[in-house]
């Protein structure tokens, strides 16, 4: 079975606060127009399982406290929205 990706408006609110709040935003971005790229300041603040709770599909760790969040078709305007 298929996941759903069941983002609501409260999304872009329950994403900081699973990245451990602005404050620990180092830079955020979009990639491939289907994800966040994530560079935190402080890993040990970061809740994976919440942003999966809140909608991210998928969390895909990198070196240097970078994490692709995948989010779907909508990483776009999320994105625009947290800007």
């Amino acid at each position: 079975m298929e996941k759903v990706n069941t983002m609501s408006d409260s999304f872009p609110i329950l994403l900081v606060a699973a990245l451990g709040g602005w404050s620990n935003i180092r830079s955020l971005e979009t990639v491939a127009l289907t994800r966040l790229r994530v560079d935190l300041i402080d890993e040990s603040r970061f809740d994976a399982e919440r942003l999966q709770q809140a909608g991210v599909l998928a969390v895909m760790p990198f070196a240097n406290h970078v994490y692709h969040l995948l989010i779907g078709p909508e990483a776009p305007r999320y994105m625009e929205i947290l800007s």
